[in-house]
């Protein structure tokens, strides 16, 4: 299968640990121990830790009480 070149549209903004922790309304190292055992999944690069907003969403949806 060839390889054809990334576009604009393949690429998400990744979000920083204080931007998912704005969303979740807690503390980044929460954030960061969520993706450290798994409950979150993240992107990490070195020492960088970033997030896909889609994965973010997943990480609700799995949390939201009282769902069917």
């Amino acid at each position: 299968m060839p390889e054809r070149a990334l576009t604009e549209n393949d690429h998400e903004h990744l979000l920083t640990p204080d931007e998912v922790a704005e969303i979740l309304r807690v503390k980044p190292t929460r954030v960061l121990e969520a993706a450290r055992d798994g409950r979150l999944r993240a992107v990490k690069w070195g020492k960088f830790v970033r997030f896909r907003r889609r994965d973010v969403d997943m990480f609700i949806e799995r949390h939201i009480q009282g769902k069917r």
